[in-house]
């Protein structure tokens, strides 16, 4: 027998027996790979899930988001309006004030001259104008309605027993 003879009983015998044992870590390995895969697949699925539920809630946030949006942008309006209202709110004041201001004088025009057109009230003031000139305290007015002043005379002693009328003006 040759050597090369032996070689080959030897493979042959051996050879069953390696194939059997790669076979078989062979199908160790598959089986842990196949639950490796189950375990990733049902994995995979509640990532699944939760993704899902994640982007409906995203749905969810960003409609609340526009409706917030459109609330700060009415919110952002009225607040711009009411600072607009504020800015006219003493101009606006102030036409009123002068407007009633101006309600006030007109009806105290009107009134006074009611008043000053009464018989009564310009009887009473000619009367009073006529004894005007005797009453030193209060000034004379000439026809241009200025007052006159009173010349004020005042006795003055000579050395003689004659007194003479001095005006102080």
């Amino acid at each position: 027998m040759s050597i090369e003879q032996q070689l080959k009983e030897v493979i042959e015998k051996n050879l069953p027996q390696q194939v059997g044992e790669t076979l078989k870590r062979r199908l160790e390995q598959l089986e842990k790979d196949s639950e490796e895969l189950q375990k990733a697949k049902t994995k995979l699925e509640t990532l699944d899930q939760k993704c899902e539920k994640l982007k409906l809630e995203i749905t969810e946030l960003s409609e609340q988001n526009a409706s917030l949006k459109k609330r700060e942008d009415n919110i952002s309006q009225r607040e711009a309006s009411v600072a607009q209202k504020e800015v006219e709110l003493p101009v606006t004041i102030a036409e009123i004030r002068a407007v009633e201001a101006e309600k006030r004088a007109d009806m105290s025009e009107r009134i006074v001259m009611k008043v000053f057109s009464s018989p009564v009230f310009r009887r009473t003031v000619d009367e009073n104008d006529n004894y005007r000139h005797i009453r030193e305290d209060i000034p004379l007015l000439d026809q241009y309605g200025c007052t006159q002043y009173r010349s004020m005379t005042k006795e003055v002693k000579s050395g003689s027993s004659s007194t003479t009328q001095e005006t102080i003006d």
